[in-house]
């Protein structure tokens, strides 16, 4: 069939009604199959006109939904969240990218009043706001989606403003890409105010502040520039008085000119320029970003720097401070006022002088040069700190040109004082005396030059420095000459210049090296001796090994002769002291291979007396060589080690298992062999069992195509103990390799069938077929009966405090392959067994049928097992014997499961299954427990001979429903009184579960027959008072959803046949009086405030979602009741007159007790759910409409309410103005523009000025005269609001 002929069959068959209607009820009715139970509820398969959220849609990727939703132009609850979600489609999907872009113009386009209600772009940036309408960060949005902001930048300028408050927003939080493309829009709106802080804004961008403030100083329109005066002489700066007000950042100028070049017109006072103090300033990284903001005069001033900073004389009196104030601040002004291109290392340099004790170091390390005139000893001190921390080659240079030359002033003053001596002794042989005297003093001087030094050589040992930028020295490869030559000045200066904490930094470099070059270039740059009992003579690796471990290392794994050589050389060294505690006892030592243990016993005698193996040592030291012998099939290895008859731990192979895996995995099939051949007949000598066990798992699950793992035999007899257990591990995990393997090689079970029958009944095994855990989820829909809201009956199973959810046990579906081969080894056992009938083992069968029901049994509790899988597998079974199988109830159970998981909710959603459990304080059920329990079982009622495997595979689901509800819910009602008497309401709550579970699988066939079921017995018992009653609330409640507003419909035909409408109108009226009760709770428990809330609004939606046959009922019931109470009045009154005048006056009564009878119903429901509704609700359902055609009155109270939810909603008030231009709800007042304006409804605004509703003209009250005068004031005072163009 072509594709023309195609279309036209395909409208041929829409157009047809009966098709039509054929098709859509085939879908409705089709059974869907889902893999979890708790999938089966009324809201599957919902009808797209019954889907109205924008974020349900999207986070369903129901992309195609909203499209022909928006193209249709029918509701959608559009809100932030829903644009929100939006907004995240595409982040990295072209294909979901260009969805997006089309569903955006489409929202624009079709939804442009609900959009503009929105501020998309602020959703967009990430941002949302708190209940006084600031700014805050939308913690639930994940990403920026960079092209929304291209696509809501780009919108018409008739559409979309970027305020500037918006642009505040993006340069505090985003990054300079987003920005860019925010201030490149057509539509951005820039105001002085934005400028004059737009710098300050960035300063507070946690993470992109430096970028953002270059981003900001190369745009000047985004910054205010005018800040820049022309040069003013000196004199006249100094004599303005400068001053900070009460402790704020305010500043002010005490003559006509501005303080600090701000001009009048932008005073700091009256425009709040935002400029930085000098603590943010240096904040900032780039220097070129601080000079440019000096440039621009964005420091603050005066700098308040001397109460806060050190005084070194400690003598200034208040007045002597002021005035150093203004001599400091004098001094910033002339920098500032100048014309150096590097003001702020200037203004550093500065603070550096003034205030060394804060400032120098931090000079030093950001400029990299001394200030000479900084020579006091805590100045010096910071220069050192700064020289050794940074290894700063120039800088050590420089001090030992400028400080370090005392040494030589002394001496040379010494060296003069002696020639002067001496040529006096030559010159005055006779005066003795005076040349003794000059000696003395000699001798004194040099003495005291002595002194001095030692105490400036421990002062500089002492400084203390920092390790904090070795790391940046390490990674930065470009200064490695620099530093080497540091090192080579530094160390050559021993005993005249050395910092115990700079040797620390120098030894920890050298001991980053990598290799032997790097190392041996670092160890030459020492050009002394104090580095040697700390320093290897040569490079190991090792050394990375010890000095990159934490502290007392316990062991050092040895792999070759030069290590050990090494060790030798160095047994005395600092660092193997430091990182090894005990190195002397060889404790520490563990060797990879044989020849360098023999290497190192050798050695260490011959060397060094202390190094001996003690034997417990002997031992340890082959740990190692066992471990890779095993791993590398080595016999020869094997043999030395046996030979040493060393005892090995019992955990040994563990910690090393993976790598003993990988290593084997590599081995031959014939290494493996030889090996496992090796180990037989050494008896497994210095194996424990566990040692055994890994090994046996490990030659077992090697992954290799030509590993044959039937050519390998392993003697199991030395360890059956732990054969055994392995085993039954075995079969607990259905490690089917290593089951064949243990079977074909000994097989306990027939060789030792007592010892595998104990341990495996003391093996833990589950049989459990569901469980009960805490609930934490209150929105568990997977059945409804929980949710009983009939007050006058009890249900023994929520009877608890504590409230619980039921979970069904099953097992993951990724062992269904091993558990088939587990079944099918067993099954060939099993059969060789069967075929050697003279020799046949009963013992043996028995435990092997034990093993095949565990693994089928195991298999049936498999999550989503197909049918045709179960089938072959039973199959397979039962041809070899069909008496292999045991059935019982715990196979009843799965069956059923397997069967369809309809029935499963059908068995978890029982309403008393629970009840065995909470009397045992039990919380989960297992199939081998006796329960012995008078209330409900399912045991006792899913009898394993009826619901047998033929049974459930061979019938069709009405069948097997019909048996298991009769079974499992009606005949107990019948045949077990003492359970009906245990469980209160049994009949009441199962009758009604079984009602709600037909709805919930959506087969009303199966609901009305239970129906007349119900009517059938109740009839039978003489019960017709009851059958009105019969029903709970909550089955009404899923009644009503399944019916859907639709009075038509059969299943509400049958409703109002079977139930009157009393009964239904106590429903209703249960909805809001269980709403109030709701509401109280509330108050009492704020922990559970949210979840109810949503299933309250859940409830609101299903109230007028159904407020058309709510109605209807409504007025039958009145009907019916009012004829009831005119009949009575005409029975007593006999004059025909009369009763015709009476039926003109009852007829106009009944109209007004009609509306006033509807009205108080709807006005009671909207006073229960106040605290539900929103403005989308009231909008969705267009209640003011609705409730006008109705003939409904609402009460002030809810009018008010609902104008509060909408008084800043253009659909509703654009949906109003349609109807009724008189309309309450339309009157626009002062005070209700000032609403707007607080609440940032620019565009609402606009569309009433557009509108006509916002002008100067007279009304009623005169404080609402002039309202459009009133608006341009306020718009005029507004930060964002004065740059809108169109209010005229």
């Amino acid at each position: 069939m072509n594709e023309k002929n195609f279309e036209n069959l395909f409208w041929k068959v829409i157009h047809n009604k009966f098709l039509f209607k054929l098709i859509f009820f085939h879908i409705e009715s089709f059974e869907q199959q889902y893999d979890n139970f708790k999938q089966y509820h009324l809201e599957n398969k919902k009808k797209f006109k019954e889907i109205y959220s924008l974020d349900w849609m999207i986070q369903k990727k129901q992309y195609q939904l909203l499209k022909c939703k928006l193209l249709a132009n029918e509701y959608i609850r559009i809100d932030d969240n829903g644009i929100r979600e939006l907004f995240q489609i595409g982040i990295n999907d072209e294909e979901e990218n260009k969805i997006l872009l089309e569903l955006i113009q489409l929202l624009f386009e079709k939804k442009f009043l609900e959009i503009s209600e929105i501020d998309c772009l602020l959703i967009a940036l990430g941002c949302t706001t708190n209940e006084n309408f600031q700014f805050k960060k939308d913690f639930k949005f994940k990403k920026i989606n960079i092209n929304v902001i291209k696509i809501l930048v780009n919108q018409p300028i008739s559409n979309f403003k970027i305020y500037p408050s918006t642009l505040e927003w993006a340069i505090g939080n985003s990054d300079t890409n987003i920005v860019n493309y925010l201030i490149n829009s057509p539509n951005l709106l820039i105001s002085e105010n934005f400028k004059n802080k737009s710098l300050r804004i960035a300063f507070n961008n946690y993470k992109y502040k430096e970028e953002m403030i270059q981003f900001i100083l190369e745009r000047p329109k985004l910054y205010n520039s005018n800040l820049i005066q022309e040069q003013q002489p000196i004199s006249q700066i100094f004599t303005k008085k400068i001053k900070l007000i009460n402790g704020s950042n305010k500043l002010i100028a005490s003559s006509s000119s501005s303080s600090y070049g701000i001009p009048d017109s932008l005073n700091y006072e009256k425009d709040k320029i935002k400029i930085f103090d000098l603590n943010e300033l240096f904040s900032i990284e780039s220097i070129l970003i601080q000079n440019k903001l000096l440039n621009l005069n964005y420091l603050k001033l005066p700098i308040e720097l001397l109460d806060s900073c050190s005084d070194d004389s400690g003598n200034y009196n208040k007045i002597s401070k002021k005035e150093k104030k203004d001599e400091f601040n004098l001094k910033v002004l002339n920098i500032l006022n100048g014309y150096n291109l590097n003001k702020i290392k200037e203004l550093n340099k500065l603070l550096a002088i003034e205030y060394p004790n804060e400032f120098y170091e931090q000079y030093l390390f950001k400029f990299n040069e001394p200030i000479r005139e900084l020579n006091c000893q805590n100045e010096i001190d910071q220069l050192l700190s700064w020289i050794l921390s940074t290894f700063n080659i120039n800088g050590l240079k420089w001090f030992l040109n400028n400080f370090n030359n005392n040494n030589n002033n002394n001496n040379n003053n010494n060296n003069n004082n002696n020639n002067n001596n001496n040529n006096n002794n030559n010159n005055n042989n006779n005066n003795n005396n005076n040349n003794n005297n000059n000696n003395d003093n000699n001798n004194n001087n040099i003495d005291n030059n002595n002194n001095n030094i030692n105490k400036r050589n421990n002062h500089i040992k002492n400084i203390q420095i920092s390790s904090y930028y070795l790391n940046n020295l390490i990674k930065d490869k470009s200064n490695e000459f620099e530093i080497f030559q540091f090192i080579k000045l530094y160390t050559s200066l021993e005993n005249q210049f050395e910092n115990e904490d700079c040797d620390k930094l120098i030894i920890k470099y050298i001991f980053q090296s990598k290799n032997k070059e790097q190392y041996e270039r670092v160890l030459s740059c020492i050009k002394c001796n104090r580095f040697s009992k700390i320093l290897p003579k040569k490079w190991n690796q090792i050394i990375i090994d010890l000095y990159n471990n934490n502290r007392n290392k316990n062991t050092i794994v040895i792999r070759d002769k030069e290590t050990i050589d090494w060790i030798l050389d160095n047994v005395n060294n600092q660092l193997l002291l430091e990182k090894c505690n005990y190195l002397k006892t060889t404790e520490i030592f563990q060797f990879e291979n044989l020849e360098t243990i023999e290497y190192a016993c050798l050695k260490f005698v011959e060397n060094n007396s202390n190094l001996r193996f003690s034997k417990s040592t002997e031992q340890r030291l082959l740990y190692l060589p066992f471990i890779k012998a095993i791993s590398e099939c080595d016999i020869e290895a094997l043999q030395y080690i046996d030979n040493n008859k060393i005892v090995l731990k019992n955990d040994l192979i563990g910690p090393y298992r993976a790598n003993m895996e990988e290593n084997l995995s590599i081995q031959s099939t014939e290494n493996l062999i030889k090996l496992t051949e090796y180990l037989s007949t050494s008896g497994y000598k210095n194996f424990k069992p566990d040692c055994f066990g890994f090994f046996v798992e490990m030659i077992t699950n090697i992954q290799n195509p030509t590993y044959d793992l039937s050519l390998v035999k392993v003697n199991f007899n030395f360890y059956i103990d732990k054969t055994i257990d392995l085993l039954i591990h075995s079969f607990n995990n259905s490690s089917f390799k290593i089951i064949k393997f243990i079977l074909d090689n000994c097989n306990p079970i027939k060789n030792n069938t007592q010892s595998f029958i104990n341990q495996w009944n003391q093996s833990y095994r589950l049989n459990y077929l569901y469980v009960l855990d805490d609930d934490h989820d209150n929105n568990n829909n997977n059945n409804n009966n929980n949710n009983n809201n009939n007050n006058n009956n009890n249900n023994n199973n929520n009877s608890d405090s504590k409230s619980y959810k039921i979970k069904f046990f099953t097992t993951s579906n990724s062992s269904i392959n091993d558990i088939q081969f587990c079944i099918k080894i067993l099954l060939k056992f099993y059969k060789n067994n069967q075929l050697h009938l003279q020799n046949l083992d009963s013992s043996y069968e028995f435990i092997l049928k034990k093993l095949i029901n565990y693994q089928f049994k195991r298999l049936i509790e498999i999550n989503y097992l197909s049918i045709d899988l179960l089938h072959s597998i039973y199959q397979l079974i039962n041809e070899i014997d069909e008496n292999i199988i045991e059935h019982s109830f715990f196979h009843s159970f799965y069956y059923l499961t397997i069967k369809s998981k309809k029935f499963l909710k059908y068995i978890m959603g029982l309403p008393f299954i629970t009840s065995v459990l909470k009397n045992f304080n039990n919380h989960r059920y297992d199939d081998d427990k006796n329960y012995n329990y008078i209330g409900y079982d399912i045991k006792k009622y899913l009898d394993p001979i009826i619901f047998n495997y033929q049974f459930i595979f061979h019938s069709n689901f009405d069948i097997i429903l019909n048996k298991l509800i009769m079974n499992l819910s009606i005949l107990p009602s019948i045949n077990d009184q003492k359970m009906i008497q245990n469980e209160e309401n049994y009949l009441f709550l199962t009758l009604n579960y079984n009602l709600q579970y037909f709805l919930e699988i959506k087969r009303i066939d199966l609901f009305l027959n239970q129906l007349d079921y119900i009517q059938f017995q109740l009839y039978n018992n003489n019960n017709n008072n009851d059958i009105f009653n019969i029903i709970s609330n909550s089955s009404f409640h899923l009644i009503f959803k399944t019916i859907s507003n639709s009075i038509d419909s059969i299943l509400f035909q049958r409703i109002i046949i079977f139930s009157s409408y009393n009964s239904i109108v106590n429903y209703l009226n249960h909805l809001s009086n269980n709403q109030n009760n709701n509401n109280n709770n509330n108050n009492n428990n704020n922990n559970n405030n949210n979840n109810n809330n949503n299933n309250n609004s859940d409830q609101l939606d299903y109230i007028f979602n159904n407020f058309k046959i709510f109605n209807f009922i409504l007025i039958r019931y009145f009907n019916q009741q009012f004829e009831l109470k005119i009949k009575n009045n005409n029975n007593n009154n006999n004059n025909k007159i009369q009763q015709k005048q009476q039926q003109q006056q009852q007829g106009d009564e009944k109209l007004l007790q009609l509306q006033s009878f509807i009205s108080n119903y709807w006005n009671s429901v909207i006073e229960s759910f106040k605290k539900q509704f929103t403005k989308h609700i009231v909008i969705k359902y267009n209640f003011h409409l609705l409730f006008i055609e109705n003939n409904i009155i609402l009460s002030p109270e809810n009018l008010k309410l609902f104008y509060s939810l909408t008084s800043n909603s253009i659909v509703l008030f654009n949906s109003i103005s349609k109807n009724n231009r008189n309309d309450p709800f339309l009157k626009i007042t002062k005070s209700r523009l000032l609403d707007l304006i607080r609440n940032k409804k620019l565009n609402f605004l606009k569309f009433l000025y557009d509108n006509g509703y916002i002008t100067n003209q007279s009304v009623s009250n005169e404080e609402d005269d002039n309202l459009l005068d009133f608006l341009k004031c306020q718009f005029k005072n507004h930060p964002d609001y004065n740059l809108v163009n169109w209010l005229k």
